[in-house]
């Protein structure tokens, strides 16, 4: 192939098995804090949502 950039990885020598490990943690970590944080957004609307439908509610039946 003329043209083609090869990527060269950052390390040239295989990963240890304690960096495997700690980047295996890491990303552990962050798939963990990012379902969190995506769970928590999903709670806050879904409790807006209702308590929207709620106020909605309480107002028709005060008029």
């Amino acid at each position: 192939m003329t043209g083609a950039v090869r990527l060269r990885s950052r390390r040239s020598r295989p990963l240890t098995p304690t960096a495997r490990v700690r980047r295996l943690r890491r990303r552990i970590t962050l798939l963990f804090a990012l379902t969190s944080a995506v769970g928590l957004v999903a709670m806050a609307a879904w409790a807006v949502r209702g308590d929207d439908v709620r106020w909605r509610d309480q107002l028709d039946r005060t008029m």
